[in-house]
C-alpha cells in the first residue's frame, strides 16, 4: 500500500453511517462483519477512523465542534474491558456523553488508585448524574475466577486461561487483580455450588461481582456525599453478550450487605 492510499486525507468521506463496517474488499466479508483484523496495517487502521469519522460527522454534523469544547458526559460507566462490551454500543450514545473506567471484570477497589481517582474526578469534578457498574456474561475474569482452586469449574476452554498446575505457579499481575473477584466467590460459595448449570453459576457470580464493586462505590466519600444531596445515582447492570441486551440489578436493602470484601 503506497503512502498516498493510506493517507486518511486522500480518502473520500463515507455516506451510510456504518459504512465502515460494510465495506470491504474481501469475499469472506459476509461471514466476517470486522473491520479491522489482527493482520490489518496501520494504514488501514487510518483509513478505517476516516471512514467512520466522516459517517459520525455527516449523521450529526455538529458532534466535532461540541467535542472541542469540552466533556459534560451524564454518565460514569464503570465496566470490564471485554473487546465485546462497549459503552457506546450498549447505551446507544455518542462521544461525549460517557465517562469510561473499564477493567478485567470491571472490579472496583478502594486501594486502586486508578479507580478510585477516576471515581472522584467523575462525581466532583464531572459531575456525573448517573454511575452504572456493568457486568456481562461470559467474562473471562470471571471464569478464572470460579475455576481457581476449585473442582467445580466449568470444562469448556471459551477461549479463556486454564489453569496451571499449583505448584511452582507463579503469582501474576492477573492473579493479585484477581483476588477480589475470588473475595466475592468464596463469601458466596455455598450459594454458587448449589447451581448445578456452570453457565449460570458464571452469571451468578457475574451479578456477584457487580453488587461487590457497587458496595465499593456506595463506600466511597465522595460518592456519600453527593448521593445524599440527590445529585448522583448509582445502578448495576449485567450485559448479555450473546443478546446485546441489558439487565437491571435491583439494589433492594438485601444487595446492601452482599459482601465486605470491596
Amino acid at each position: 500500500m503506497s503512502s498516498s492510499s493510506s493517507s486518511p486525507s486522500n480518502i473520500p468521506a463515507t455516506i451510510p453511517q456504518n459504512a465502515a463496517y460494510l465495506s470491504s474488499t474481501s469475499s469472506s466479508k459476509k461471514d466476517n462483519p470486522f473491520t479491522l483484523t489482527k493482520q490489518s496495517s496501520m494504514g488501514e487502521y487510518l483509513r478505517s477512523n476516516k471512514s467512520h469519522v466522516d459517517a459520525l460527522k455527516l449523521a450529526h454534523p455538529q458532534i466535532m465542534s461540541l467535542s472541542a469544547k469540552g466533556q459534560t458526559p451524564h454518565t460514569l460507566w464503570i465496566g470490564c474491558s471485554d473487546s465485546r462490551v462497549s459503552e457506546c454500543t450498549a447505551l446507544g450514545c455518542l462521544p461525549g456523553e460517557v465517562f469510561t473506567l473499564r477493567n478485567i471484570a470491571n472490579v472496583m477497589n478502594k486501594e486502586d488508585v486508578s479507580s478510585m481517582s477516576a471515581l472522584q474526578f467523575a462525581i466532583t469534578v464531572l459531575k456525573v448524574k448517573k454511575i452504572i457498574v456493568c457486568g456481562h456474561t461470559d467474562c473471562g475474569g470471571i471464569w478464572a475466577s470460579l475455576k481457581d482452586n476449585s473442582n467445580h469449574g466449568h470444562d469448556h476452554d471459551h477461549g479463556h486461561a486454564k489453569d496451571e498446575p499449583s505448584s511452582d505457579k507463579e503469582i501474576t499481575y492477573l492473579d493479585q487483580w484477581l483476588e477480589r473477584v475470588k473475595n466475592v466467590k468464596n463469601n458466596h460459595m455455598d450459594e454458587l455450588l448449589k447451581i448445578d448449570d456452570i453457565d449460570e453459576r458464571c452469571k451468578r457470580l457475574v451479578q456477584l461481582n457487580v453488587l461487590n464493586s457497587i458496595n465499593c462505590v456506595k463506600n466511597n466519600k465522595y460518592f456519600k456525599e453527593y448521593h445524599e444531596r440527590g445529585e448522583v445515582q448509582l445502578y448495576g447492570l449485567v450485559y448479555c453478550v450473546e443478546s446485546g441486551y441489558l439487565d437491571q440489578i435491583p439494589l433492594d436493602q438485601n444487595h446492601n450487605e452482599v459482601t465486605s470484601q470491596y
